[in-house]
């Protein structure tokens, strides 16, 4: 049902969409100029942040070579107009280590872990069939739990172009509210931009984004960007003041029936 591909992505730092410089973007290979904000925490706290210029590989880890160094960074751009390079997110063939010292730079790795992909092919029984009792038991027990509370409730698919700016305000409005958001600066981006980035999927048929609804409120979204035919799980997020409805796993098994039921995608 699932396998794994292991990647390295940093934590704690993200980009800042809109900030790039006035004159014309470093185009090197697939790098390209960025502005990024390094936040510094004591637990949940925010402390400061730092924001400087950096490169960042364009594209998706899906579309890249499982070797660093066949991506050939430009380091030679170093201290011209940028700080740093940023790769965030890159396939690996093996572990690498924290720091090292690769062509005159430091070479420092956050974080590697495995990605875990959900076969979309086949039938939604069929997938559910591969928990355990007990757990299916339970997820079941949960989507009733909030379908039995009237005709208010419901999950909404957006895919088309004219859907996404009701999809992005309504999921903007949920994302606020998320510890994503207030602790972790990990919300649905708050930036026009990433509204204009989903029309433009749209038109490519490239997206499916969901809300869930209670009393006709959205109190929870998924956002699924696609690549090369995969689906990304890239956003989700729930109001915390309706938790004891499992808002987040409910819209999940809600998402995921109704992919089963389109069977376009072969992954997520």
């Amino acid at each position: 049902m699932m396998r794994s591909d292991t990647c390295m992505e940093p934590d704690r730092a993200r980009e800042i969409p809109g900030t790039a410089a006035d004159d014309a973007p470093l185009a090197i290979d697939a790098w390209r100029e960025a502005r990024f904000e390094l936040v510094y925490r004591a637990g949940s706290v925010r402390i400061f942040a730092r924001r400087f210029k950096v490169l960042q590989l364009q594209g998706h880890y899906l579309d890249m070579p499982a070797d660093p160094d066949q991506l050939r960074p430009p380091l030679s751009r170093l201290g011209e107009k940028v700080e740093a390079l940023v790769a965030r997110s890159q396939p690996i063939r093996e572990p690498l280590p924290r720091l090292a010292l690769v062509d005159g730079a430091l070479r420092f790795v956050v974080a590697q872990y495995s990605r875990h992909h959900a076969d979309l092919t086949g039938s939604f029984d069929g997938y559910l069939s591969k928990f355990a009792a007990k757990t299916r038991n339970t997820l079941k027990r949960k989507v009733r739990k909030f379908l039995d509370r009237g005709s208010g409730s419901y999950m909404r698919e957006y895919r088309r172009p004219e859907e996404l700016a009701d999809f992005y305000r309504r999921a903007r409005s949920v994302s606020a509210l998320t510890y994503q958001e207030r602790l972790l600066d990990a919300g649905l981006p708050d930036e026009p931009a990433y509204l204009d980035e989903l029309v433009r999927l749209a038109r490519a048929d490239a997206v499916r984004a969901y809300l869930l609804f209670q009393n006709d409120e959205a109190i929870a979204y998924l956002c699924c960007p696609i690549v090369n035919g995969v689906l990304l799980y890239d956003y989700l997020g729930y109001d915390p003041k309706h938790a004891d409805l499992s808002p987040g796993t409910v819209l999940q098994y809600l998402a995921f029936q109704s992919l089963f039921a389109e069977g376009k995608f072969p992954r997520l």
